[in-house]
């Protein structure tokens, strides 16, 4: 066999054990993290208070689907209270509709739909979004806390399931992945990939193991109980993190209470990002934040996308148009494609994906090793983050 031969063949053996070993990741993590199924509401007598907490800063898409499906809730006992922070669009507007009233009105104190105005600047030190959440909840009355995003669209079960399942988990901190929802060719095409990468390099199964030093939760879903978020500090003790949810998973757990992230396709999904430049601004500041800024460890991860979601499409369609189709060759190569679509379709399914997209695999991963590169050259020049303010 000649050595060109020998190397190729040699690269999609290796190709196909990456997969195979990634499809393990996601069938491991079928078997052992609890998807969270309905679960009936519970009786008014005794369940606990749940103030729900969504920060909006010119959330006018969003924000109505959002609130809507929370007030369509079947829990019995909760309320809503809306962080307006500065917007400039028709939110306002929007929470006027709706009949959310000003929160530091005495008179509006028994309502369960308030709205908190903030029209002060952003504090040096903080994000928008901690400072949002922080100011909030000062006016919030539950035993349990859930903070969530305008982006995101809720079952009428799942304050009841959260509830549910934190409790039967004896978890402090509770947070769910989503279903992913789509409305563009843009979205379909990378949304996917994007979040299933993130779930191989952070597996829920090392993050929900005990003493595990792996952080890994969603901010459009943190339910914590108020005992929790006071002993951590809340949203002042992570004031500048741009992964907050990251963040208050760190401080839970190293205040000695128990924090899991399971999976929350069948009570709530979200739409991220509606348009290119929120896709690439949205991912490069997850995949920077989550890697800590280092450049070196994303130019790592984008030389793994390229390695092993790029390179092969290449170096196929090379062997083809060189007409080598040398069975030493195409086997491997085959092995390596079929494991790849075997992961692929695992992840796909965990996020409740088009699965006609993973066709589309090389396109999402060149898109997305661009974005780990441009996160990586903010990192090395240490540019600052800029979402929303």
């Amino acid at each position: 066999m000649p050595l060109s031969h020998f190397l190729l063949s040699f690269f999609w053996l290796w190709l196909a054990f990456v997969w195979l070993r990634r499809a393990f990741i996601a069938w491991r993590t079928f078997r052992e993290v609890p998807m969270l199924e309905p679960a009936p509401a519970p009786e008014r007598a005794g369940a606990p208070k749940i103030s729900i907490l969504v920060p909006a800063r010119n959330e006018e898409k969003n924000l109505e689907p959002c609130l809507r499906s929370l007030l369509a809730q079947d829990y019995p006992d909760f309320e809503i209270i809306v962080i307006n922070d500065r917007s400039e669009d028709a939110t306002a507007s929007i929470l006027n509709r709706l009949e959310f009233r000003d929160v530091t009105n005495p008179a509006n104190d028994s309502r369960s739909k308030k709205v908190l105005h903030l029209n002060t600047v952003l504090p040096e030190g903080w994000t928008g979004k901690n400072r949002a959440l922080a100011e909030g909840i000062r006016y919030a009355r539950g035993e349990w806390l859930l903070f969530t995003d305008a982006d995101t669209r809720h079952e009428p079960g799942s304050l009841s399931t959260a509830l549910a399942a934190a409790q039967k988990q004896q978890v402090s901190l509770l947070s769910l992945l989503p279903r992913c929802l789509t409305g563009s060719f843009l979205e379909n095409l990378l949304q996917p990939i994007a979040m299933a990468f993130l779930g191989l390099w952070f597996p829920l199964t090392k993050v929900n193991a005990p003493n595990s030093k792996v952080y890994f939760a969603n901010g459009q879903y943190l339910f914590m109980h108020r005992s929790a978020y006071e002993k951590t500090g809340g949203h002042a003790a992570v004031a500048d993190e741009f992964l907050e949810d990251f963040a208050l998973m760190r401080e839970t757990r190293a205040a000695g209470m128990k924090a899991a992230t399971f999976f929350g396709a069948e009570i709530y999904g979200t739409r991220m990002y509606a348009d290119w430049h929120a896709l690439w601004r949205g991912w490069r500041r997850i995949y920077r934040h989550a890697f800590h800024s280092s450049a070196a460890v994303l130019a790592v991860k984008a030389l793994e996308v390229f390695l092993c979601s790029l390179l092969p499409f290449f170096i196929l369609i090379f062997a083809l148009l060189a007409a080598n189709t040398s069975g030493a060759v195409l086997l491997p190569a085959g092995a390596a494609v079929l494991a790849m679509l075997a992961a692929a379709s695992l992840a796909y399914t965990l996020v409740h994906a088009d699965k006609r997209w993973i066709l589309g695999h090389p396109a999402a991963a060149l898109i997305l090793c661009l974005i780990l590169l441009d996160a990586a050259r903010e990192s090395a020049f240490d540019h600052p983050t800029c979402w929303r303010g």
